[in-house]
């Protein structure tokens, strides 16, 4: 089962194929990744474009209530 991170903003469009570049809150491998930060995630193979829910080779991201859409 894959690791699900929250996220509380997304720079751009979600597509699969693409990296993503989100704010996570709670990635579990801060050695790698700042939760205070911009980070970039592994290709996205899956995107509900309602709920905002996408999946990457390696892990599930889930906005947060706060999550806004940064300008691109």
């Amino acid at each position: 089962m894959k690791k699900v991170v929250h996220y509380r903003e997304v720079l751009g469009h979600l597509r699969v194929g693409r990296h993503a570049t989100v704010r996570p809150v709670d990635h579990p491998d801060t050695e790698n990744v700042s939760n205070k930060t911009w980070a970039t995630t592994s290709e996205i193979v899956r995107v509900d474009e309602v709920t905002g829910i996408f999946e990457t080779l390696n892990t599930v991201y889930e906005p947060t209530h706060e999550t806004q859409k940064a300008a691109s």
